[in-house]
């Protein structure tokens, strides 16, 4: 089903983004690819995806790089604020300006790949899980290559939405907490395939 603008938004993907301007390229590139690819087993069109980068004040020409991708995306916004609020603030503004019915917030490092929205997804999809929080700091997460500490210690990531993060494809288990309306959690394993 391909659906027009005037269709709900199938996912709302949002990039908080200080000072990133070197690394975004890199991201919204492989994002771009990973949709490209990813809407033909959903059976939506690419306007159902919308992709909004959130500008948390940089400096460093952020804004006006994020925009040069305009045309790789069709529902693409840049939202801009200054001075710079943090990154819990840059957050809520892109999901609360998302129209998806699913949200994704993922950092513009892709510090987790993109494809992890591939294990998750479906858990929302089928009615298991309203959120899915996947993270390589649950217990039962088997890390090979770890972050530097000063990321080790923040790093998660949110489907339901959902954050997807790139430390390149490591193959590392992953562990996924699933959450029902009666916020139960179950744990379930995930690897890389």
């Amino acid at each position: 089903m391909t659906e027009s603008k005037g269709d709900l938004i199938f996912l709302s993907i949002v990039i908080p983004a200080y000072n990133e301007a070197r690394r975004l390229p890199r991201t919204l590139t492989r994002i771009g690819d990973y949709l490209t690819e990813a809407v033909k087993r959903w059976r939506v069109g690419m306007e159902a995806v919308e992709v909004i980068v959130v500008d948390d004040g940089s400096t460093d020409g952020t804004s006006e790089l994020a925009r040069t991708f305009s045309d790789r995306f069709p529902n693409f916004q840049v939202l801009r604020h200054s001075p710079n609020r943090g990154k819990g603030y840059a957050v809520k503004r892109g999901m609360l300006e998302a129209k998806g019915k699913f949200r994704l917030f993922t950092d513009a490092d892709l510090s987790t790949p993109i494809d992890e929205l591939d294990k998750m997804l479906p858990l929302v999809l089928s009615g298991e899980a309203d959120i899915v929080i996947a993270s390589r700091g649950l217990p039962q997460s088997e890390l090979i290559v770890r972050q530097p500490w000063h990321r080790d210690a923040r790093s998660a990531f949110q489907l339901g939405s959902a954050d997807f993060g790139d430390a390149g494809n490591l193959g590392y288990p992953m562990r996924v907490q699933t959450f029902s309306r009666g916020c139960s959690g179950q744990t379930l394993q995930t690897s890389n395939s």
